[in-house]
């Protein structure tokens, strides 16, 4: 696991809400296992709150997905509340 206080700042300016959640939420896995059917996953300790499609691309367009689906978390979730913890959100 990557600390996320050493995370590069390109990373950080092209995806600040995945940025974030790394930092505060969770944690994101991508590749292909026999348990799940996404390239791409944000999950905290909760559970997984969102998986993305089976197939992308781009490794950029599988961060730019998840990076919309972490902003409208925040948006609709979190609102100003902050981090949560245990959590269920999956659409």
């Amino acid at each position: 696991m990557t600390d996320s206080n050493n995370m590069q700042p390109g990373f950080a300016q092209a995806y600040p809400q995945l940025a974030w959640w790394v930092k505060n939420q969770g944690w994101i896995e991508m590749g292909y296992d026999e348990r799940n059917e996404s390239f791409i996953r944000v999950l905290d300790p909760g559970g997984m709150p969102w998986e993305g499609d089976y197939r992308y691309s781009t490794i950029d367009e599988a961060f730019a997905h998840a990076e919309a689906a972490v902003a409208r978390f925040r948006r609709e979730v979190l609102g100003k509340a902050g981090p949560l913890r245990c959590f269920r959100w999956l659409y």
